[in-house]
This record gives C-alpha cells, structure tokens and sequence, in this order.
C-alpha cells in the first residue's frame, strides 16, 4: 500500500490489486451497453477528463476506459449532457470529505472544471473505495434529437 495525495484528500492505495482487477475486466460500462447515451460517452471519453484527474487516476492506478457505471440523466438548459459515473480502486480514504447522500438523494461533489466534478466513497465491508464523478457534455454522435 502506499498513499496519494490529492487537494484535500489523502488515500491508501493497493496499485497492484487495482491494476489486476482492471486488467481482468474487458470493458467499461459505455463499451457494453449499445445506448445511445453510451456510446454519446464512448465517443468523447478522452477528452472527457480533465488533466488533474487523468494524472490522479494514473497515481490510483484506475484504468479510465473501465467505469464501473455511467449513466446520461438529463439534457440540461445549455444543450450539454449530464452524466454521472465511477470508478473503483483498491484502497482507503485516509483523509479528506467522503461523498454523502443528501436527503434528496443527491451527491455532494468537489467542482474540478466548469463541466467536471468528483466525489470519494469507500464501500461498505470493503477495502475498495470509489471515485463518482459528474460530468456535463455535448451531444456529438448522429442520432435521434435527445
């Protein structure tokens, strides 16, 4: 184990455990679902990310091409697309705020750029956490007016 530190956050990170679970798991969420929506995220994912949290998710060891979940919920006022995902990596937060859930339901996150936020979770019974993120992005694939 060995720990990274990000703004507000320290972690406890297994790099070797992480690496192999990405490594046995084919494809992300977008990769198997044939939604429009998805594949809407596929197209962008590179791109999606903003640097700090590409060099983050390197130091966790988190394959960014494999989340766990992604999900489109709502095309916003401005014409962008709202999507929330994570990804898991092996480890502990040591410090900094985990996410909550407010009595809304919703998720409280830490604003990275203007159309990127992030949030820490570990789960329950486990030595995994989660990375969730929030994202807002242009429609760029050909398809229905969605």
């Amino acid at each position: 184990m060995r720990e990274v530190v990000f703004r507000s956050w320290k972690f406890e990170v297994g790099s070797e455990l992480t690496q192999k679970s990405y490594q046995m798991k084919s494809n992300g969420s977008a990769d198997e679902c044939v939604c429009e929506y998805c594949k809407n995220f596929r197209e962008q994912r590179d791109s999606i990310f903003p640097e700090e949290i590409k060099n983050l998710l390197k130091e966790l060891s988190i394959d960014l091409n494999k989340e766990e979940e992604i999900s489109e919920y709502v095309k916003l006022e401005n014409g962008l697309h709202l999507y929330v995902g994570n990804l898991n990596f092996a480890g502990k937060i040591l410090s900094g705020e985990k996410f909550l859930i407010g009595n809304d339901g919703s998720i409280h996150l830490t604003e990275i750029s203007e159309n990127f936020s992030i949030a820490f979770g570990e789960r329950k019974s486990s030595s995994w956490s989660e990375l969730w993120f929030e994202t807002n992005i242009p429609w760029v694939i050909e398809a229905a007016d969605l």
